[in-house]
């Protein structure tokens, strides 16, 4: 029996391969005379070979040998020129497979590849073919029916088991064995969706043949992982109506050659397959030899990061002993344990950080199935993957890119008829970017598809009752872009499994709130569209401005504040009745705390308490500020952050709540969310807000 520890190891070792291999698939796929992908692929499998049979996976373990042995016929490109396609289908088949018999394996259930899905799947690697259920089922025609009325009729229901690991697999061995006995004529769900293995456990189809009712049982009988099945025999009329109602979906050829030749070969010699092999071996055991980091469990890291918060809040509390005694020798040597503070602080921070690329190159596969899916031509860019962020932001980030990727693909490119039409290029560009600017992290999601057609978001709102005509004309662009983001607002008229429902995005704008940042909209029709996200670095500890509002602690994040004033009065300047301080030769738009807050009450004379404060300059970005009116500026402090908002309330102006030194709650005001506010609330709804002089 393998120790959980080893099973640890195992889990993490074996993700990484099957990460390693999903990406020299997709390099392979790209550049097919890539001979270097095929060696790395033969490293993966051989590594997961051993691994799998360590747990006492052996089939597993035999069909990773299988797949060894598939690369190393195929390992040059002529021999694998012209089934490339083919070729790369089984690559894919073989990482489902695995990923599927690990995922059962890491939530406790041990299920090994049975003899006949081996059986099957050595044959394919044999035929070099991905032949899949489909070919079995052979529609017949009201001529063809008519001259069989004497066969019998059946319509057969087949539950498969839920532990099966490869649907696909288990579909083609039942159907293969009807098909020896009979004729499949039809299937519910439709033959297209069994054979993508698009169906729950259950599946009907309509059979004809010679054999009786209790002889097609004891042929599935036979068949491993059926959990229930039913054998009903029909009348001619029946039979005939039923399979009437379904149509064999038509999958379109694909040419072998199609992109072959816009490559150039690069592959060098290769030897005979033994030294072939040999020569691998010996590079992966040097490869294996060298360990140049550790791994740690993530619980680990995040016990350690909150053993430092709680230290960090200690810390403070101390200093503001401290102060207090004016101990001065004592003081100076927390002055110096401060900065080896400062120092443990900023290792901590490296180990929470993570490369974007970790989440980013999965994002390939998506792209590429879903593109197949929906028969567009898309090649996917990706920019910026070193830049790093905290790993919990970065894990919240992942359903809504997964969002707006599927939307680019469903929504935003054309299919390549129409973009030919268009006189654009019929592959679609889709563009995933990521950069940092101050401390924040910015990605967009870009296409060069349709762009938002804005009239028909102004007639869906008239349609859905949302907004008259005449309020509809006034809206900008960018308030429509609010719309967009509406629970509920689509454009289409119907759902499914895709899109459709309008809830998609909804849901990025409420996560990216949760996380503090801001989700912005950028189209132009027939151009594209770029959906362009900012999130803070990181949530856990910040340096922050303590000020006071009202009587209450506040704070701002100091990497957002460029500059502190005294606010004077004589460099404020109206336009269009709003207030505007005059900085460098810019007009900055004035925020007065206290009033946004619902901290002060007006006097009759409509001065309030802030007329003689603080002004603190925070800037988002290089084209959005805002001037912010504080009552009073106190020391800067190390804060954890904790959460804050609520789900029943729809402020969203304050990013978490931390405990000073002595004690005191500090909100923690989300300056990103509020300057954002500021600048949709301008009535041109531009993201410009900085007047130039």
């Amino acid at each position: 029996m393998v120790a959980n520890e080893d099973m640890k190891l195992f889990f993490s070792e074996t993700e990484d391969l099957l990460q390693k291999i999903e990406d020299s698939t997709l390099k392979l796929e790209e550049n097919p005379r890539n001979d270097q992908e095929i060696q790395n692929l033969y490293f993966a499998f051989h590594t997961i070979k051993g691994l799998v049979a360590m747990v006492g996976l052996e089939n597993l373990s035999q069909f990773c040998h299988e797949v060894e042995n598939l690369l190393d016929k195929n390992k040059e490109f002529k021999k694998r020129e012209s089934r490339i396609n083919n070729f790369i289908s089984l690559l894919f088949e073989s990482l489902d497979l695995m990923r599927n018999i690990l995922s059962r394996l890491k939530a406790g259930k041990k299920i090994d590849i049975d003899k006949q899905t081996l059986e099957r799947v050595m044959n394919s690697f044999e035929e070099g073919t991905t032949e899949d259920a489909i070919s079995f089922i052979k529609p017949i025609t009201k001529e063809e029916l008519a001259k069989a009325k004497s066969s019998k009729f059946y319509k057969i229901y087949i539950k498969i088991q839920d532990t099966c690991v490869f649907k696909k697999v288990r579909l083609f061995i039942i159907f293969r064995a009807l098909s020896n006995i009979g004729r499949l004529c039809s299937s519910k769900p439709d033959p297209g969706l069994l054979a993508k293995g698009h169906f729950d456990w259950d599946f009907e189809v309509y059979f004809m043949s010679n054999k009786s009712s209790t002889e097609i049982l004891n042929i599935l009988n036979e068949i491993l992982e059926i959990d229930k099945k039913t054998v009903k025999s029909m009348n001619f009329n029946s039979f005939s109506t039923e399979i009437s109602k379904y149509k064999i979906t038509k999958r379109p050829e694909i040419k072998e050659e199609t992109y072959i030749e816009q490559y150039e070969d690069t592959s060098s010699n290769i030897q005979e397959s033994e030294e072939y092999v040999s020569a691998i071996i010996d590079d992966f055991s040097n490869i294996t030899s060298q360990i140049t980091s550790v791994k740690v469990n993530i619980d680990v890291l995040e016990s350690l990061m909150n053993n430092f918060g709680e230290i960090i809040i200690l810390k403070n509390q101390l200093s503001q002993f401290l102060k207090e005694t004016h101990d001065w020798e004592i003081n100076r040597l927390f002055d110096t344990m401060d900065k080896h503070f400062l120092e443990i602080q900023e290792t901590i921070f490296k180990l929470k950080l993570v490369k974007v690329e970790s989440t980013f190159r999965r994002y390939k596969r998506l792209v590429r199935d879903l593109a197949k899916e929906t028969d567009k031509q898309v090649k996917f860019v990706v920019e910026g993957i070193n830049v790093e962020i905290d790993r919990k932001i970065l894990e919240e980030l992942n359903s809504p890119l997964v969002h707006l990727l599927r939307n680019a693909i469903y929504h935003g490119l054309e299919p390549s008829r129409q973009r030919s039409q268009n006189n654009k290029d019929v592959t679609g560009l889709l563009r995933l970017k990521s950069y940092r600017q101050a401390g924040s992290i910015y990605i967009e999601v870009s296409d060069d598809g349709r762009g938002i057609d804005y009239d028909r978001v102004r007639q869906k709102l008239i349609e859905k009752g949302m907004l008259t005509l005449e309020e509809v004309r006034e809206l900008s662009d960018e308030a429509l872009n609010q719309k967009i983001l509406t629970a509920g607002f689509s454009t289409l008229e119907g759902a499914d499994l895709v899109s459709g429902r309008g809830m998609g995005l909804a849901i990025v704008s409420e996560k990216i709130k949760e996380l503090g940042g801001t989700l912005e909209i950028y189209s132009e029709r027939n151009i594209g569209t770029t959906f362009r996200l900012t999130v803070p670095f990181t949530r856990a500890i910040l340096k922050a401005q303590l000020l006071k509002i009202g009587g209450d602690l506040f704070a701002i994040p100091i990497e957002y504040i460029k500059q502190i004033y005294f606010f004077n009065r004589e460099l404020v300047e109206y336009v269009k009745g709003e207030e505007y301080y005059r900085i460098d030769q810019k007009l900055i738009p004035i925020v007065r705390l206290d009033e946004y807050l619902n901290y002060i009450i007006k006097d009759k004379d409509g001065s309030g308490n802030s007329k003689t404060s603080i002004a603190i300059w925070c800037q988002r970005d290089d084209k959005s500020s805002a001037l912010f009116i504080v009552n009073e500026i106190l020391q800067q402090m190390e804060l954890v952050i904790k959460p804050f908002r609520s789900r029943f309330s729809e402020f969203q102006e304050i990013l978490g709540v931390s405990i000073t030194g002595d004690g005191s709650i500090c909100l923690i005001i989300d300056i990103l969310n509020m300057i954002s506010s500021l600048t949709r609330g301008t009535s041109d709804g531009s993201l410009e807000n900085m007047v130039n002089i």
